[in-house]
């Protein structure tokens, strides 16, 4: 498969979401992103608010110059007792 970026998605709640976001950073991911762990809508926000799930997934993406073995251990020790998925992202023609 040829691929540029690989990505490590871990679940968390919402008390989590900035200080693995900070880690994800830290460790080399050139981005971060939160989805919805449990199918919740959340409808037209008010000006200037952020909301957040209450239980999230967080996928983080990395350059593949950057090892996963290297990503996915790092990862286990900060964070033990999560299911982390790492995938690679293929090259795509768009």
């Amino acid at each position: 498969m040829d691929y540029d970026y690989f990505e490590c998605k871990i679940p968390c709640n919402k008390d989590e979401v900035a200080s693995i976001e900070d880690f994800m950073l830290a460790i080399g991911a050139c981005s971060v992103t939160f989805r919805d762990a449990q199918n919740t809508a959340i409808l037209e926000p008010k000006p200037d608010e952020m909301p957040l799930w209450h239980e999230l997934e967080i996928t983080a993406m990395f350059s593949k110059e950057i090892k996963q073995d290297t990503i996915k251990d790092k990862v286990k020790a900060q964070y033990p007792k999560r299911d982390i998925n790492i995938e690679k992202l293929e090259n795509q023609v768009w």
